[in-house]
C-alpha cells in the first residue's frame, strides 16, 4: 500500500488539491520491529500514519511496569500525537513497532494546516479520536474493576480472534500489556493450564478450551482471589 491507496480508503480525500498534497508531503518511512518512534516528553515534528505493521503506545511507571494504551494498525493514526501536535505539547508515552512497520510521516506544520483547510482530515482524526477514546475508556475500566484473571482472559481470546489458538506470546508479553507482574500473570496462567483451560509451552501459549476461557471473562467484576495486579 503507498500514500496514495491510504489516502483513498481511510481517509477519503473530498477534493484533488488535497490529494496532490497528501502525496506531496507524507514521507513513507519503513521503520524496523522493536524500535521507539516517540519517547515520553518528545516534541513531536510529524504525525504518524501506519501503512502495514503495527505500532504499540504504552506507559511505564516509577516501578517499571509497562501497561498498554493501545495499539495502532494499518489505516490508523495515533491520537496522542494528534493531541499533542494540535496542544503543543511533548508526547506523554512511548510508542514502539511490535513488528517492521511502513509508516506516513505528515509534518507537524502540515498536519495542523490541512486540520483547517479540509473536511476529509478533520473527519479522518476526528473518527481516530472517537474510536480511540472509547478504547482508552475501556482499558481504564478494566484495570480499575475487572480481576486480573478475567483481564487476561479476555486478551487471550481477543488475540486468538486474530491469531487463532496457539499464541505465540510469552509470560511477560502479556505482564507488559496489561501493566502487571509477570509472577501474577505466570501465577494465573498455570491455574488456567491445571484447570484445563490452555496448553503452556516456551513462547507460546495454546487454548485448549475457549468456553471456560469465555466464562472467567464473564465473571470478571466477581470478587476472587487475582482482584489486584
Amino acid at each position: 500500500m503507498d500514500q496514495s491507496v491510504f489516502l483513498k480508503k481511510f481517509v477519503r480525500p473530498d477534493s484533488l488539491e488535497f490529494q496532490r498534497e497528501f502525496l506531496e508531503n507524507g514521507r513513507l518511512q519503513s521503520v524496523p520491529e522493536e524500535r521507539i518512534i516517540a519517547s515520553e516528553g518528545d516534541k513531536l515534528a510529524h504525525f504518524p500514519l501506519v501503512v502495514d505493521g503495527l505500532v504499540r503506545v504504552y506507559k511505564i511507571g516509577e516501578t517499571g511496569r509497562e501497561i498498554t494504551l493501545y495499539h495502532i494498525g494499518p489505516g490508523e493514526g495515533c491520537i496522542l500525537s494528534a493531541s499533542c501536535l494540535l496542544s503543543d505539547e511533548p508526547f506523554p508515552a512511548l510508542a514502539e513497532t511490535v513488528e517492521d512497520s511502513l509508516l506516513i510521516l505528515v509534518p507537524r506544520n502540515v498536519f495542523k494546516d490541512w486540520i483547517d483547510r479540509y473536511k476529509a482530515w478533520r473527519e479522518y482524526v476526528f473518527r481516530l479520536l472517537a474510536r480511540r477514546l472509547g478504547a482508552i475508556l475501556t482499558t481504564i475500566e478494566e484495570v480499575a474493576f475487572m480481576r486480573m484473571d478475567a483481564r487476561i482472559a479476555a486478551y487471550l481470546m481477543k488475540e486468538s480472534q486474530k491469531k487463532g489458538p496457539k499464541l505465540p506470546l510469552t509470560h511477560g508479553d502479556i505482564a507488559r500489556e496489561l501493566g502487571t507482574a509477570r509472577e501474577v500473570v505466570s501465577r494465573i496462567l498455570k491455574d488456567f493450564e491445571r484447570r484445563g483451560y490452555l496448553h503452556l509451552s516456551r513462547k507460546s501459549i495454546e487454548i485448549v478450551d475457549a468456553q471456560k476461557l469465555r466464562r472467567t471473562m464473564r465473571l470478571a467484576h466477581e470478587p476472587g482471589k487475582y482482584l489486584t495486579a
